[in-house]
């Protein structure tokens, strides 16, 4: 016969079940730690605390002062607790170790030599990190300057000077002054010259530093990276246009307007990104930046760039011309000692006699391998 199916028991049975098997577990541990606790001490909170292991060197270390330990709780018969031993160890020993010149003849030589080993080993790192290799990593750790976020006005304000030295820019192209000629290249390299320089060179930096407090303090962080963004592509196109206007031997017109477009591209980004902060914040930004000196446009003294640009660039063509010199007269001197090793000269060769000998040498030399004598008939390799 088929036995009746049996119900599976429902979850709170199963907790109680549970509960009841660990409490049986904890009673039966207790019962077996029961007799270890009575043979091993008095109480159980003296057989937590452990074994006094300590009390047997405190005394001997009192003993061996000159002082008796001193026994507390004579009518219970309980050793002294194990802070009070060791406060008397410590008043003991304080007298002899406080003592001068104990701590000084003992440590001075030890500290002198640490000393000297700490200095060793720090000039070694320091030395060790002036080397280029792919094993030093603080070789290629760059100091990349302040980039804390914690006053808006120490770094928005500069935003500000890198927008009124633009338009500065946009009115030297609209409107030169009298005698500039637009259309020569040197113009536009003292302008690319110009973007490296304060405070248009800070501009990235000081941007991205906008850009982290527009995100801590949540405002307008999503629009912050895209104008960041836009601000930097602004200021590659136009330094990029710069260059080539720069190689070519004359700037035409055309090349002037694309020049004007650029310079506005970076005018309006810088607005864009400037209008994203609040209006106090802007207004605080630009009554800093009206009270700080923009340096005037170099090409606004284009005459006295040209003769610095003309001295540098003869200054290195002569140093150019001293290393070539120098560089033929080392290979001359190196083929004659290896003419005065071969045994063939003794000396370095005059100009006539060199002549001489290289025409003689010449017709006595073979003809070279692709060249046929004249005399000799030429082969048809076609047939």
């Amino acid at each position: 016969r088929r036995r009746p199916h049996r119900s599976v028991p429902a979850r709170g049975h199963l907790a109680r079940r549970a509960g009841v098997g660990a409490l049986l577990v904890a009673l039966v541990g207790a019962v077996a730690v029961l007799p270890f606790a009575v043979r091993h001490g008095a109480t159980w909170t003296s057989w937590l605390a452990g074994p006094a292991r300590s009390r047997p060197s405190s005394a001997l270390a009192l003993r061996a002062l000159g002082e008796a330990p001193q026994e507390g709780g004579e009518e219970q018969g309980e050793p002294p607790s194990r802070m009070v031993q060791r406060r008397q160890v410590y008043q003991a020993l304080l007298p002899a170790l406080a003592a001068p010149g104990i701590w000084a003849a003992a440590s001075a030589p030890a500290a002198a030599e640490l000393n000297s080993f700490i200095a060793g080993v720090r000039k070694q790192k320091t030395e060790d990190a002036k080397v280029r290799s792919i094993f030093n990593p603080d070789y290629y750790k760059k100091d990349l300057g302040n980039y804390n976020t914690d006053n808006l006005q120490d770094f928005f304000p500069t935003l500000f000077l890198v927008r009124r030295q633009f338009e500065a820019i946009s009115d030297y192209l609209d409107n030169p002054p009298r005698g500039a000629n637009l259309s020569d290249p040197v113009i536009y390299e003292i302008l690319r010259e110009q973007n490296r320089i304060a405070p248009t060179g800070q501009v990235r930096k000081e941007a991205l530093r906008t850009k982290n407090w527009c995100k801590l303090n949540k405002v307008n962080a999503g629009k912050a990276d895209l104008e960041y963004e836009r601000l930097k592509r602004s200021l590659e196109d136009e330094d990029t246009h710069l260059l080539v206007c720069s190689r070519t031997s004359a700037v035409e017109l055309g090349a002037l307007r694309v020049t004007k477009r650029y310079v506005q591209d970076v005018l309006d980004s810088l607005d864009n990104f400037i209008g994203l902060l609040p209006e106090e914040e802007q207004n605080a930004g630009k009554t800093i930046a009206e009270l700080r000196d923009l340096p005037p446009l170099a090409v606004l003294d284009l005459e006295e760039m040209k003769k610095k640009k003309n001295r540098f660039r003869t200054k290195m063509e002569r140093a150019e011309e001293e290393k070539n010199a120098k560089a033929a007269e080392a290979e001359l001197k190196r083929e004659s000692e290896l003419f005065a090793q071969d045994g063939k000269l003794s000396s370095p060769i005059s100009g006539d006699k060199k002549d001489a000998s290289t025409a003689a040498a010449t017709e006595a030399a073979p003809p070279a391998m692709g060249m046929l004598a004249p005399e000799e008939p030429v082969a048809d390799f076609a047939l």
